[in-house]
């Protein structure tokens, strides 16, 4: 059977706020004592930390370690003077303005501001850091945390709550990468965001996130988004369907606009040799498809699995239908 795992249980965000104190607390001087590995590996995870925003480790002569102290989820006080503000996250991303506040409230506390230290921990995967960037948070990515982990998380002697958060986060990149190598009709949600991520880094541009809607919601990623009067056009992928979007600032401009966009990315898509055509319904709202791929824009090479470089191609080619409407309506 497969080795049991503390974290196929404790999946929560709280659970994750627990390693990551029980990490920081291993970097206090006095647990070299205790499990000099563990010490080491408490060290390394603490430097990875304060480098993210520049920060040399001082010599550390006290440690302590909070969860939830005003509603932070894990604070560590170093030397009772440099506050590292850690906000913990296992999919899901920032809310109500909850960044700057704990912030704030450090600042209250009499912290000074250059003594914060405000790290942002993303285990699984988010679709725009320029909030959490905005707010003066550095993110630590879930690679980052398996590249600290992973020397001492092989040794035959890990401890196994470290080995155990090792592995969960294994198997979770794992999954995100998958979209590499499962066909095309096997991709989990996981999957399609590991996909999505791949596209930032190809097409430079675009944000992507879960969409709900009555039909059940699905994955979706939005770019390129072009301007003309009265509305804005851009594209969005629905998981496997490419959408021709515009917004509409004004009501009683939607039907006109969303006719006459329909027809110029329809007649633009033929000039290309993309089969652009009418979803299966033209709606009526502040936000509406006008135009679809016919096809999954999605290529496949050997085995029937992923063909990166030819789908960002194919989302290249688009982007120019857009460009070409757009240029094109006066």
């Amino acid at each position: 059977m497969a080795r049991p795992n503390l974290f196929d249980y404790a999946t929560s965000e709280l659970s994750q706020d627990a390693v990551l104190c029980w990490l920081a607390a291993w970097a206090q001087p006095e647990a070299a004592a205790e499990d000099e590995q563990l010490h080491s590996l408490g060290v390394r995870y603490l430097t990875a930390l304060l480098e993210t925003q520049g920060r040399p480790v001082p010599e550390i002569s006290s440690l302590e370690v909070r969860r939830q102290y005003k509603s932070i989820d894990v604070l560590l006080i170093i030397n009772s003077r440099l506050a590292v503000c850690i906000e913990d996250k296992a999919g899901s991303t920032e809310h109500s303005n909850q960044l700057a506040r704990y912030i704030g409230g450090l600042t209250a506390d009499g912290f000074a501001p250059d003594d914060i230290v405000p790290v942002y921990v993303q285990t699984f995967e988010q679709g725009n850091y320029a909030a959490v960037k905005a707010a003066g948070y550095a993110p630590v990515s879930r690679k980052r945390l398996l590249t600290i982990l992973e020397l001492y998380a092989k040794s035959p002697d890990a401890n196994a709550i470290a080995r155990d958060f090792y592995d969960r986060l294994t198997t979770v990149d794992r999954e995100v990468e998958s979209f590499r190598d499962q066909p095309l009709t096997q991709w989990t949600s996981l999957a399609w965001q590991g996909f999505f991520c791949a596209l930032q880094a190809r097409l430079l541009d675009g944000e992507w996130s879960y969409v709900a809607n009555p039909a059940g919601g699905f994955q979706g990623y939005w770019w390129h988004v072009k301007k003309a009067p009265g509305c804005e056009q851009y594209l969005q992928l629905e998981e496997g369907a490419l959408c021709f979007k515009i917004w509409v600032e004004r009501p009683e401009d939607r039907a006109g606009l969303r006719d006459r966009w329909h027809a110029r990315l329809r007649e633009e898509g033929r000039t290309i040799g993309l089969n652009v055509t009418r979803p299966r319904r033209l709606g009526f709202g502040q936000t509406m498809t006008v135009a679809v791929l016919d096809t999954d824009y999605r290529m496949t090479g050997e085995r029937g699995r992923l063909d990166l470089d030819a789908t960002v191609a194919g989302l290249r080619k688009a982007e120019a239908v857009l460009d070409r409407a757009a240029a094109n309506v006066a």
